[in-house]
Parts: structure tokens; C-alpha cells; sequence
């Protein structure tokens, strides 16, 4: 059975296009695919070891707009697996979020451009992480971002038990403390 713990288990079932964080901030792709609605997800290396950034460090680089204390950072860790955050970019008609709005959104917050409400609150426990301008955002387009979205998280729960590190809100039929 496939874990959803690792960027080779993202590949298997569809996701393209990992690019760094860095690269992002530098340019988004114009591809077709990302002109779709579909999920997304943030994968550090297999040997990545975090190294949390405490709350008045990200509050002065303006990345983080609820930063976490370091313990709760640390007990929020999932050991073992390589991805951190999973999205989705869903919505229709006018409030229709394309995979290129919401990496874009997700990019512009990792820089500190945000306001009190994001644009992409979702996920900024990343931002706690040093070097997460390495970390690699893959995605895969589908016509039922929220349905994928809810079976990625599922299958990371039931093999970890916890949320990826950085999704803070449970999906309705999953609650984990913090």
C-alpha cells in the first residue's frame, strides 16, 4: 500500500513538477497543468532535520501571522516523512483557485508578503522551518481537489496517526490535538 509519506510516493500517483521554494520565489512555471484546480503538497529531503525558527525571529521576517512556540513546533513534528503540507487549490466560478494562484499565494507568504489573513495562511508553520527555501512543492491536477485532498490526509493519518506538520486545520472527519 502506497504511505503518501514521501515525494517518490507523491510521483507514483501523479504529482509533477517539484520545484523548490526558492524557485518559486523566483518564478512561477506557466504550464497548462497549473492553470487547473487539484492539490498540492510540500516535501523536504529524506534527510532533512528540522531546526525550528522561534516566534520573534518569523515575527520579524513577517513570514508567520500565529507563530507556534518552539515546543509546540516540536511536538507538532511528524518523524520520518518527507511531506510537510498538503493543499488544495479548488473553489469555482469566481472564487475558482488555480494551482498557479495558490502556489503563488503560498510563495508570496513564504517572502512576508502577507496580511492579517494570509494570503495563504494554511501551511505557514513552514515558515518555521530553517531551510525550507529548499523544500520542493509538487501537484497534481484534478477535477476533485477537496475529495483528494481528504483521501491524501486520511492515508498520512492513518499511517502517522498525525496531520502533516504544517496542515493545522483537520479536515471534518478527522481531529487530532495539537
Amino acid at each position: 500500500m502506497n504511505n503518501f509519506l514521501t515525494k517518490r510516493d507523491l510521483m507514483a500517483q501523479g504529482f509533477i513538477g517539484f520545484t523548490t521554494i526558492s524557485e518559486l520565489q523566483r518564478n512561477i512555471p506557466r504550464s497548462e497543468e497549473l492553470s487547473q484546480r487539484g492539490v498540492y503538497a510540500v516535501v523536504c529531503s529524506s534527510t532533512y532535520k528540522p531546526s525550528f525558527i522561534g516566534p520573534d525571529e518569523v515575527r520579524r521576517n513577517r513570514s508567520v501571522i500565529m507563530p507556534w512556540s518552539l515546543e509546540r513546533l516540536k511536538k507538532k513534528w511528524v518523524p520520518g516523512v518527507e511531506v510537510l503540507y498538503l493543499g488544495k487549490a479548488s473553489g469555482s466560478g469566481a472564487e475558482k483557485h488555480t494551482l498557479r494562484k495558490r502556489l503563488t499565494e503560498l510563495v508570496r507568504h513564504s517572502m512576508g508578503k502577507i496580511t492579517t489573513h494570509g494570503p495563504h495562511k494554511g501551511g505557514e508553520l513552514l515558515w518555521q522551518l530553517r531551510g525550507y527555501n529548499d523544500f520542493e512543492v509538487g501537484f497534481l491536477p484534478t477535477d476533485q481537489p477537496e475529495k483528494e485532498e481528504e483521501r491524501l490526509i486520511g492515508l498520512f493519518l492513518s499511517n502517522t496517526g498525525k496531520l502533516p506538520f504544517a496542515n493545522r486545520i483537520p479536515l471534518p472527519r478527522y481531529i487530532e490535538p495539537y
